[in-house]
């Protein structure tokens, strides 16, 4: 006690400073194993009258203390700290119905070729495509035609009729090639047509070209059958 007068009160103020940190590590390592590293808090409470009343009575014990244990009057008592998982809720109803999304790109396009050497007067079909499903509905259809004088220094002039046809029936385009005197690169002429209709799955969609009847076989042709699914 004489020693602790005779400190400066600079002195007394650090011995009581470093007493307190003793003090509150000590408090610290008592509360470092409640809860344990499981993360349970242990307890006991009191079964007996004779040694409390009323029973029931509730006491927090450290287990990794030798002490740490119930008495024979006492019950334990664990509990999570942190609570264990709850079961999984039910599933819950059917939310509405989502809102129109927009409308699609075009759909499947099919590009068919074909070519004839020579065109006759009777015709020849040079290009046919059936409709599948998926390309049933309204359709563009575009035809192009290609027209070449298979003697440029002979034979005058040679006029072909392309047909656009569906089912067999369509509208027809009449090229007309001259002699340019060239025996091996003849005159040369071409055609687009474009249309819009209503196609059926199974529905037959063709290029049929035919000479007029003085021109039997003086030109032939190359052809291009494009369809394009549409919504409008």
């Amino acid at each position: 006690m004489n020693r602790l007068r005779g400190l400066s009160r600079g002195g007394r103020l650090l011995l009581a400073v470093v007493v307190g940190g003793a003090v509150f590590g000590i408090a610290a390592a008592v509360q470092a194993s409640i809860p344990d590293s499981g993360g349970v808090i242990h307890g006991c409470y009191n079964t007996s009258k004779a040694h409390g009343s009323p029973t029931g009575q509730l006491r927090v014990i450290d287990t990794a203390k030798p002490d740490g244990n119930c008495a024979s009057w006492e019950a334990p008592l664990n509990w999570n700290a942190n609570g264990v998982t709850g079961a999984t809720g039910s599933t819950g109803p059917t939310g509405p119905t989502g809102p129109t999304g927009p409308t699609g790109g075009a759909g499947p396009t099919s590009v068919n070729t074909g070519s004839a050497g020579s065109v006759s007067t009777t015709g020849v079909t040079i290009v046919s495509h059936t409709v599948t499903a998926a390309e049933a509905g309204l359709t563009l259809i575009t035809a192009d035609n290609f027209i070449f004088d298979n003697n440029g220094s002979a034979g005058g002039t040679s006029t072909v009729t392309c047909f656009t046809e569906i089912n067999g029936g369509g509208s027809g385009l009449v090229m007309t090639v001259s002699d340019n005197g060239n025996a091996f690169s003849g005159d040369t002429t071409s055609s687009t047509t474009v249309e819009r209709q209503t196609l059926n799955a199974g529905d037959v969609v063709s290029i049929f070209c035919q000479a007029d009847p003085s021109d039997n076989n003086e030109a032939g042709t190359n052809d291009t059958l494009e369809l394009e699914h549409v919504t409008s």
